[in-house]
């Protein structure tokens, strides 16, 4: 198992009230606003009132000069305007045809994959709280049930990624059949600061239960590799193997933890 993590202490953050249960055959759900689709909102609003402002620089600026072309006769002003109308068409197609809300929407993916696998592999023992937020970030899924508490990171990338001693490698193929490395970090540092918050948050309520963490690649084209037994990094088809052990937590330990975690 994992050791005690060691980082500074952070008690002064606490989770804020959770709202919106949703309660299903299996399991039993609370989910936040993802950071991700708020961005992606922001991301588009912010897209559309480009597009918006740039159609309208240009008609407005279209129709003084054509106005000032048709009081002096002079054909210059014309081209002007047309040529502000044909920037502000160049932003609006500009604006229309970039995404820059690609990799947002890529990591909302493996958010939902993650949230339906869940589903598909937990019983109704199990509570399940999404986009729980921590000073850390979002913890994209946190499980109760009997086999413990979980904290787990959804990873939505491609490519070949292993992990060894020296930390982790990600590498892709481009269009012409390249091979490059592509920046990938250390996606088990939030998830380990996100265990020491929780556990210290449960503390503080006096309940003292062991949080693990498991950050759960979610792409069905990657290709995972992991060298060094760190048997915490797994694909999403393996993480029903996550809840198939003892029965650690009985009824109202889970209840006392699930409602610990909402206040």
């Amino acid at each position: 198992m994992m050791e005690p993590l060691n980082h500074r202490n952070i008690s002064k953050f606490r989770p804020a009230p959770l709202s919106g249960i949703q309660t299903t055959d299996s399991p039993v759900e609370i989910k936040k606003e993802s950071i991700l689709e708020k961005k992606i909102q922001e991301s588009e609003a912010e897209k559309e009132k480009a597009t918006s402002e740039a159609l309208k620089f240009g008609g407005i600026a279209f129709l003084i000069l054509s106005g000032i072309g048709l009081i002096t006769q002079v054909p210059g002003f014309f081209i002007a305007g047309a040529v502000f109308l044909g920037i502000s068409f160049l932003v609006m197609l500009f604006y229309g045809l970039s995404d820059n809300t690609v990799t947002l929407k890529a990591g909302l993916s493996g958010e939902e994959a993650l949230r339906d696998k869940l589903r598909e592999i937990l019983s109704s023992d199990y509570k399940v709280i999404y986009n729980y937020p921590t000073p850390h970030g979002d913890i994209d899924a946190l499980v109760v049930g009997p086999t413990g508490v979980f904290v787990l990171e959804a990873k939505n990338h491609n490519g070949y990624i292993t992990v060894d001693e020296n930390g982790w490698h990600r590498q892709k193929v481009g269009q012409m059949g390249t091979v490059y490395d592509a920046s990938i970090g250390n996606p088990e540092k939030q998830a380990k600061k996100n265990v020491w918050f929780i556990s210290n948050h449960l503390k503080q309520k006096g309940i003292k239960v062991w949080v693990d963490y498991f950050v759960v690649f979610t792409n069905p084209e990657v290709k995972l590799e992991v060298k060094n037994g760190n048997k915490r990094i797994i694909h999403i088809d393996e993480l029903d193997k996550v809840f198939s052990n003892l029965t650690k937590l009985d009824n109202q330990t889970i209840d006392n933890v699930f409602k610990a975690l909402n206040s």
